[in-house]
């Protein structure tokens, strides 16, 4: 269905924006994290809110719903009926886009298993496309001597490649099909990575290498100027030596709002601001130069260095504070932890067991004699079975099992004699942080730069991979991050070149600039970028100080809005806090009028006060290990 439908947007130059919508229970508003329907509701609404933003945005004429059940319609409610396109089927779609008046030379006619080729062979010829089980049609695919980039595409059975083949087709690019990457070879991936500058890890950079062959076999990327690679974690640059200016997409990671944020964000006015975060941990260090490029380039810039460079503040900055640019300057990567195996009975009596690896980080709670935990599990197995396995799958167990996992291992039903936990003291795998003053933060985040979509350059080590998820998750635009372990003079050396070589000109342009500044050391090509190729960073005209305060209050009356509606005491509660941030924050600029606006809502509301007055904290502590000082 959602390649049949693409085909109907074949205009050059213009991208169709899909949205995915996760599988969810109906929405219930009260669903607390005592009921099913907690997480449920938690995924749907965020994307529906991703959604509405992106609507609001746009002002299309038509929204099509397209093979949408009627639970995830239950999450819907902000569409206009009047601009709403309900398809239910394929054989609904010419009658249902007729509205569209798409202009076609012909009919394309596929099989399912060529589909993607056939998409993207139909776009071009702007044919309209049709799949049945005997074609008449071979695919071609073939290249275009006018493309200047190429986009490679893990090739599955999903939405996620309908995406990738609608965005290559509207930058004008052409598109190369390659096996997807599977979950076992992800997991190898990651290892080989953490050892890539070992002296013994010959056999592990020549596996990288090979599983990169055996995809690009045959493929010549000398014709092109770029190329950008839709992939589950797979760093191509590695084997290609970085000879091309070189981006990646996650796929399955909402690659579908990346590319809209990555247009969308070239033509919105930014907020003039960025983040500079560092502990101080090295002699020397990139964090002076950083602020004053900068603050040179007319950025107002929001250092969080040395003991404010605390977990409370990364959390909260990174989240809450708006700002275009955050750097990040620190130790990290993969740390140590737990490995906890548990034991608990579903609501069918019936007993299973579940292994995880736990990382368990603090911090202090300011004016208070507590501290916060954050807890991140990282599942193994359950019921002796590999997590998300086949195997695990074809054991076909009741979807309320989860949920009752869930539940029993996150409401404190559990107890010590219910659990065994043994401490593991090497970096446990998928697990990652930034070091911050007074403890790890694990980059677990739901937004970032107060709901807007910024660009982060995480100088830590092995930061490309599992803690770019959740910036990108939260709205980046564009991450840069290492493989593996960086040293420090490499880092502070490609941090200058890259702050002196941003602006005008693509993000992607000094990325490879940068890249290429590092030579042939035991740190070649170790920096990967998560964007686009035509992505940039705009030099500011100098009003952030005005633009900071304003979003500043239009984020405090959101929280505000949030806190007087919400049904969820620990929505409200975490509401609350959120809104005591940026309330901080407003009340320290010089903006009296915005300052004014919010307190007037606030004089108004005793919704508001009780929950600001609410302290509502957890106290626990344990034993925690940091990695080495020697490197990032």
């Amino acid at each position: 269905m959602g390649a049949t439908i693409s085909a109907y947007f074949n205009r050059e130059g213009t991208y169709v924006a899909i949205f995915k919508f996760p599988e969810v229970k109906p929405y219930r508003e009260a669903a607390s994290s005592t009921t099913d329907e907690y997480v449920s509701n938690i995924l749907g609404s965020q994307v529906a809110t991703l959604i509405n933003n992106a609507v609001a945005r746009l002002q299309p004429k038509r929204v099509i719903l397209a093979g949408l059940t009627d639970a995830q319609k239950t999450f819907c409610g902000f569409i206009p009926e009047n601009r709403k396109v309900e398809i239910r089927n394929i054989d609904e779609i010419d009658s249902k886009l007729r509205f569209l008046k798409s202009k076609f030379r012909g009919t394309l006619i596929c099989s399912e298993e060529n589909l993607l080729v056939g998409l993207s062979d139909a776009k071009r010829s702007k044919t309209k496309l049709r799949v049945e089980k005997e074609p008449s049609y071979s695919p071609t695919n073939a290249k275009r001597s006018q493309a200047s980039g190429v986009v490679v595409i893990e090739a599955e059975d999903d939405i996620s490649s309908i995406i990738a083949i609608n965005y290559a087709f509207a930058i004008n690019a052409d598109v190369v099909f390659v096996k997807p990457l599977s979950r076992r070879e992800a997991y190898e991936v990651k290892r080989d990575l953490y050892r890539w500058k070992q002296p013994d890890a010959t056999a592990q950079r020549e596996e990288v290498n090979q599983i990169i062959k055996d995809r690009l076999h045959g493929v010549d990327f000398e014709p092109y100027k770029f190329a950008t690679f839709f992939t589950e974690g797979l760093p191509y640059g590695l084997f290609l030596k970085n000879r091309l200016p070189i981006s990646y997409v996650r796929r399955s990671m909402k690659e579908d709002f990346f590319i809209f944020d990555n247009i969308l964000y070239e033509n919105l006015d930014s907020f003039e601001a960025a983040v500079v975060f560092s502990p101080e941990e090295f002699d020397e260090e990139e964090t002076t130069d950083v602020i004053n490029s900068l603050s040179k380039s007319g950025f107002l810039v929001k250092p969080l260095l040395n003991q404010t460079a605390t977990v409370r503040n990364f959390g909260y900055y990174a989240e809450h504070y708006p700002y275009d640019i955050l750097h990040i300057c620190s130790h990290g990567g993969e740390i140590d932890g737990y490995r906890v195996t548990e034991h608990f009975t579903d609501r069918a009596a019936k007993d299973h067991t579940v292994e995880y690896d736990e990382v368990v980080g603090f911090d202090h709670v300011p004016d208070e004699k507590m501290v916060h935990v954050t807890r991140k599990v990282i599942f193994r197995r359950l019921d002796g079975f590999v997590w998300m396995s086949p195997e695990l799958k074809a054991y076909n167990l009741p979807q309320y099992v989860f949920e009752d996992m869930r539940k029993a291992l996150f409401d404190g039903r559990l107890t010590k004699q219910s659990a065994t936990r043994k401490r593991v003291k090497e970096p446990i795998a998928s697990s990652c942080h930034v070091k911050c003053y007074d403890g790890i933060h694990q980059g677990m985040f739901w937004a970032v730069a107060s709901h807007s979509s910024p660009f982060i350059f995480n100088n830590t080590c092995s930061s490309w991979d599992d803690i770019s998820l959740f910036f990108i998750s939260g709205g980046s635009r564009g991450y840069i991050g290492t493989l593996w372990s960086i040293n420090n003079s490499t880092a502070k050396a490609a941090a200058e070149h890259f702050y002196k070589s941003l602006f005008g000109r693509p993000i992607l342009d000094s990325v490879f600039s940068t890249i290429t500044s590092i030579g042939q050391s035991s740190d070649a090509d170790i920096y990967a970028y998560w964007g686009l190729h035509f992505s940039t960073l705009q030099k500011p005209a100098q009003n952030g100080i005005r633009k900071v305060p304003r979003e500043l209050a239009k984020a405090a009356m959101r929280w505000c809005q949030k806190i007087m509606t919400t049904k969820i005491s620990e929505v409200k509660e975490n509401s609350a806090r959120n809104l005591e941030f940026v309330l901080s924050e407003l009340y320290t600029s010089s903006d009296q009028d915005c300052i004014s606006k919010v307190q007037n809502i606030i004089s108004k509301s005793p919704q508001i006060k009780e929950a600001l007055a609410m302290k509502k904290r957890t106290l626990e502590w344990t034993d925690r290990g940091f990695l080495p000082l020697e490197v990032r």
